[in-house]
């Protein structure tokens, strides 16, 4: 890929498929840990392959073996996702699967804009269009999701993430003063609301700027 579209090209699909891969990673799976390294980048290299076998297409030698090749990689991969992701949980797994996809389309739409062209057709001026205003419309909608506090999953969030409320609780605190407590998971959910009586709902903000969490 480097030596047919050029360094600057490579490097710039791959870096923003890496940031692809995080912002879909606070976007469909935000309580998970196993985001690390750049993995979502090898995920936009594989689709800068898919849109230069695509794109250049009359002009590819081998294309029907590198179609063959990428197939064989896509659905292994995708089937390697769907079987580990049976059990309850692979949303805390080492493997961040939310970034790979991030990293994919990240890859193709900017690869549809970027990738070294040889021979430019009408059709193809019009898919660039649509990829830089798919491209403007995921990055806004990223930008404003990941603005949101508490930070949540699109997808539907189930798991307890900064769960705040005020509490009164003279064994805890030694007072019976109202104090901010969040919790992160379950067990501490449910710790807390041994006496739903002694809780209030509270804001983030309102805690924030009332005094130190707990």
């Amino acid at each position: 890929l480097e030596g047919f579209h050029g360094h600057w090209r490579t490097a710039a699909i791959f870096n923003l498929g890496v940031l692809g891969g995080a912002m879909f990673q606070g976007i469909l799976s935000s309580h998970s840990i196993g985001l690390a390294g750049m993995s979502a980048g090898c995920y936009s290299m594989l689709a800068m392959h898919c849109s230069d076998v695509a794109i250049n297409w009359r002009q590819s030698r081998f294309r029907r073996m590198k179609v063959l090749l990428l197939t064989a990689l896509i659905t292994g991969d995708v089937c390697t996702m769907v079987f580990s992701s049976n059990t309850p949980e692979a949303h805390l797994g080492p493997v961040s699967y939310a970034s790979h996809i991030g990293g994919f389309v990240m890859g193709l739409l900017m690869s549809i804009l970027l990738v070294r062209n040889l021979s430019v057709r009408k059709c193809e001026r019009v898919g660039q269009a649509i990829a830089a205003l798919l491209l403007a419309a995921m990055v806004a909608f990223g930008g404003a999701w990941l603005a949101q506090w508490p930070p949540r999953d699109v997808v539907g969030d189930a798991t307890p993430w900064c769960w705040a409320r005020s509490a009164v609780n003279y064994t805890a605190f030694g007072d019976l003063a109202w104090h901010c407590v969040r919790c992160g998971d379950a067990a501490c959910i449910r710790r807390w609301s041994v006496r739903e009586s002694s809780l209030a709902a509270v804001s983030h903000r309102w805690c924030s700027t009332a005094g130190a969490w707990l």
